[in-house]
């Protein structure tokens, strides 16, 4: 005679254990996928940023330092329409006897040639987003970078025809017939999309006051703040970039 084999489910009691720790299982895998991608995202917003300012201010310091090349009497002032002192954006024109134009073919080798070529610096927004505009007399209008949330820039000024170094930096708008020696611009970039958990603030450039200071403007980090101009409260990563370039071509002069 054959004995049977009893067989038994599972308790109430052991399911419940078995979806709670297939629960806990899959909220683990889901929290790590979310850190993986928050990181990946985080890296890529700051390499994409880091490149962008690294690109803008190598180009703009060597775009700076041939100001005035030749016997071209103005080297620095601003577009036609442009405003010298905005408030997010400001904008440069230099004026140049040769060199490369916004397109990168030869500077005012037209059939029409204009006797103070020049090359213009200005912030374009386009479906809400800052982006670095170049432009020249041979009329190009090429994109440089995006993303630009700020341009500032001040001017070196010597008191002392012959100094090469500037006693004080001003605006444009602060300018008379002193001589310009030096210009210090500054970028503030800002990542594609989200890349952090939480609101970001540039500790180098943040004063007491809860705000960012670019050259001589200050934005307030709060919505509710005086100077609320950008919105820093997106949970996007933001580096501000400064630097200072010799005016190469009004030494001695």
């Amino acid at each position: 005679m054959k004995t049977g084999v009893n067989q038994y489910g599972l308790s109430l009691v052991e399911l419940m254990v078995a979806m709670t720790l297939g629960v806990l299982i899959s909220a683990a895998a889901l929290q790590l996928f979310l850190t993986h991608r928050q990181m990946f995202n985080l890296q890529q917003g700051i390499a994409s940023v880091l490149e962008q300012g690294q690109f803008v201010v190598n180009f703009m310091s060597r775009e700076l330092m041939s100001a005035g090349y030749g016997q071209v009497a103005a080297a620095i002032g601003t577009g036609e329409g442009e405003s010298a002192d905005g408030l997010r954006y400001d904008a440069i024109r230099i004026y140049l006897e040769e060199g490369k134009d916004c397109a990168g073919g030869t500077l005012n080798d037209g059939e029409n040639p204009v006797a103070n070529p020049w090359k213009h610096y200005a912030v374009t927004i386009k479906n809400g987003t800052g982006i670095l505009i170049c432009s020249d007399s041979d009329k190009n209008n090429n994109p440089l970078i995006d993303n630009v949330e700020a341009f500032q820039i001040l001017y070196g000024i010597s008191s002392d025809a012959g100094a090469i170094t500037p006693n004080y930096y001003a605006p444009l708008s602060h300018i008379g017939s002193e001589k310009v020696v030096s210009i210090r611009f500054a970028v503030l970039l800002s990542s594609q999309g989200v890349t952090n958990n939480q609101n970001e603030t540039i500790g180098q450039y943040a004063t007491d006051r809860g705000s960012l200071q670019v050259l001589d403007q200050n934005y307030s980090y709060s919505r509710a703040g005086q100077n609320y101009l950008i919105d820093f409260e997106d949970r996007r990563l933001r580096r501000l970039f400064v630097s200072t370039v010799a005016i190469r071509n009004t030494f001695g002069g």
